[in-house]
C-alpha cells in the first residue's frame, strides 16, 4: 500500500504532466523558423511582402516591425496568405534592418497533403514613386527547426 504523501506526489506528477503535453508543448523539430535574405540595391527599402503557406499553420510573427500592418487569411484548405505593408514611409526596411526577416515568421508542424510550400514575394522601392518585387520560392527560402529553448513556456 502506498503512503498518501506518495499517492498526492504522484498525483501531483500526473497533472504536471497533463498540463504539460495539452498546453501545447511539443518537440521543438516540429516547428520551423522561417528567414530570408533579400538583396536590395543602392537605396531600396522594403516597404511589404506577401506569403502564401500550404500545409504548415503560422505560429507566430515574433518580428512584427512597428509600423505595418498584417492582414492574415487562413482557409480551411491549408492555405494561408499574409499580406503586410508599411502604413506610414518611415516603416520602410533599409539595409541596415534586414535582421527583421531572420526568424521572423514561425512554422508549425508541415502536412505531407497537400505538399508543404512557401512563397514569398517581398515589394522594395527607392523613391516611394516606383517597386519591384523580389520573388523567394521554397529554395530560396530558409527554414530552421526552432530550438526548445526559443518556444517559450516548454522546459
Amino acid at each position: 500500500m502506498i503512503s498518501s504523501k506518495k499517492f498526492r506526489f504522484i498525483c501531483v506528477t500526473a497533472i504536471i504532466v497533463a498540463l504539460h503535453v495539452s498546453s501545447g508543448c511539443s518537440l521543438a523539430s516540429d516547428r520551423l523558423n522561417v528567414s530570408v535574405f533579400p538583396h536590395l540595391q543602392k537605396g531600396e527599402r522594403i516597404i511589404g511582402f506577401s506569403a502564401t503557406i500550404i500545409s504548415a499553420p503560422l505560429v507566430s510573427l515574433p518580428k512584427i516591425p512597428v509600423g505595418w500592418d498584417f492582414n492574415i487569411v487562413h482557409s480551411f484548405l491549408w492555405k494561408i496568405e499574409l499580406n503586410a505593408k508599411i502604413a506610414v514611409g518611415a516603416a520602410a526596411i533599409g539595409e541596415n534592418e534586414l535582421d527583421d526577416f531572420t526568424n521572423f515568421m514561425v512554422l508549425g508542424e508541415k502536412e505531407e497533403n497537400p505538399k508543404f510550400d512557401i512563397q514569398i514575394d517581398m515589394t522594395v522601392t527607392a523613391n516611394f514613386e516606383t517597386s519591384r518585387i523580389i520573388h523567394f520560392s521554397m529554395h530560396d527560402v530558409q527554414l530552421e527547426a526552432v530550438k526548445q529553448e526559443e518556444k517559450g513556456g516548454c522546459p
